[in-house]
């Protein structure tokens, strides 16, 4: 990647809510060279993850943001199973995503793929630049402060890095992982490494962060035990059938998932669930049933559209029949997460926003995640843990459940999966690449404005997303992602 220059630029931090960032106030430039314009640094970067408009973070001439904003999220859903195309830009609201949505009908989104590509490398180099600053001061701190700054950088870049690898690399191959160059001094472009080796580091990372003896402090947002046991859960989890597999993946996604399992209750009524994906508030949130929310008042292009809509009025997102069949009586989600209308359909209500105080939120670490994690992991493995698990989720969200008594647990934990996940962020788009789903559907045709039936073949490589060209092939001549050239 680029060399990254540290610029910081913001206003002063407004009322308490430094105080959860190593009680630091952003200013306008630092130089690093001490411990505490370190400190400066971290608290500057969890501020930006939700901050709002009228006070930007800028790194390398860039307002930072959480790269996974209600943008990317419409994408993912858009490029999921879960929507049904034909009538996802019929409205007004709708008509605001049109240029996204007809790249992403037949997924070929260079707008989604080079956002995505650009902002987590300037995320990754930022936390680059902490750690090398960091590295310089060796010696002049205590133990526990260095733990719990490069902890929490460690554990950021590392889940930054994951994403990039589900996102851009082939399932099927190995030798093209992605690009990766941790020090901030180095200009020069880099190859693709394997996907081995990218694992390598993100694993080697979180092991180290995990091992660190100092407790997370209050202004700790992603350096928490739990959020490093349930991101390895997930590391496993996908590595575990990829290229890059090795014979001890799924016990250690059982492992790191049964950690969270073995402390954390799954939500158990409509009202406990409706406060995992609804939060109400912006911020850094933890939920008994969510081990980290980013929320913030950044103002979107829609309000009106997408699954922040407002469905009474036609202008939600249509789901998708196929989804929608998938549900079975006393299953409560579908009240939380749809609205019905005679007129227009079953459209998205999941998310909500609360008018000048919360536009835009993410949930990640859910433990729903980590129990059905913990199940598949169980089921892959031949014991009868996954199908204990199963019904112990499914007795969570079905009034009157009882007992699962079909022939396949792997093939109904997935099922499992997109009921409960539809519409958030990358969760069902990477379950379809790591399982190797094909898909058939139906969307409008751009020049013709016809619906037309467009098809994701089983390990497409369209599931490996396409390398942005003028930001990064040119600059570093790495090779594209088979079949985009």
């Amino acid at each position: 990647m680029k060399r990254l220059i540290l610029m910081l630029s913001t206003a002063v931090c407004l009322l308490s809510s430094c105080q959860n960032y190593l009680d630091l106030k952003p200013k306008n430039q630092t130089v690093v060279g001490t411990l505490e314009d370190v400190k400066l640094m971290m608290s500057s970067y969890l501020f930006s993850l939700t901050s709002s408009d009228g006070y930007p973070i800028y790194f390398n001439g860039v307002a930072m943001h959480f790269p996974y904003n209600r943008d990317a999220i419409a994408s993912f859903t858009m490029y999921s199973d879960d929507l049904d195309m034909r009538r996802a830009i019929e409205n007004s609201y709708g008509r605001k995503y049109e240029k996204e949505y007809y790249e992403s009908t037949d997924w070929k989104s260079s707008i989604f793929s080079e956002t995505i590509w650009n902002n987590f490398y300037l995320h990754i180099g930022y936390m680059n630049s902490v750690m090398k600053s960091l590295g310089e001061l060796l010696g002049s701190y205590e133990q526990s402060d260095f733990e719990k700054i490069k902890g929490e950088a460690l554990t950021i870049r590392a889940f930054y890095i994951f994403k990039l690898l589900q996102l851009f690399a082939p399932y099927d191959n190995n030798e093209l992982g992605i690009p990766l160059n941790l020090d901030p001094e180095v200009i020069e472009g880099t190859k693709r490494l394997s996907q081995q080796e990218v694992y390598k580091r993100i694993i080697g990372d979180l092991t180290e962060a995990l091992n660190y003896e100092t407790a997370n402090d209050t202004w700790n947002v992603f350096y928490n035990k739990d959020i490093i046991h349930a991101l390895l859960a997930q590391v496993y989890t996908f590595k575990a059938e990829s290229a890059a597999k090795e014979e001890k993946d799924w016990e250690e996604a059982e492992k790191h998932s049964d950690y969270i399992v073995q402390r954390y209750q799954l939500a158990q009524t409509a009202d406990e669930l409706k406060s995992v994906i609804r939060p109400g508030a912006a911020g850094v949130i933890k939920n008994p049933h969510c081990l980290l929310t980013l929320g913030w008042d950044i103002t979107p292009r829609s309000n009106s559209y997408s699954f922040w809509g407002l469905p009474q009025y036609g202008t939600g997102q249509v789901v998708s029949p196929d989804l929608l069949a998938t549900y079975t009586p006393g299953d409560y989600r579908p009240g939380l997460y749809f609205y019905v209308s005679e007129e227009d359909g079953v459209m998205y209500q999941k998310f909500e926003y609360v008018t000048w105080t919360l536009s835009d939120y993410i949930t990640l670490f859910r433990v729903a995640d980590m129990y059905l994690i913990c199940a598949e992991a169980n089921t892959r493995l031949n014991r009868p843990k996954g199908k204990e698990l199963l019904e112990t989720f499914k007795k969570s969200r079905i009034t009157g459940f009882t007992t699962y008594n079909g022939n396949d647990v792997l093939d109904e934990i997935i099922r499992e999966r997109r009921k409960e996940f539809c519409g958030e962020y990358d969760m069902r788009w990477l379950d379809m690449k790591r399982l190797n789903m094909a898909v058939s559907r139906e969307g409008i045709d751009e020049k013709s404005q016809q619906v037309k039936t467009y098809k994701l073949e089983s390990n497409d490589y369209r599931y490996a997303l396409k390398i942005p060209i003028e930001s990064e092939l040119v600059y570093n001549k790495i090779p594209q992602n088979p079949g985009w050239n």
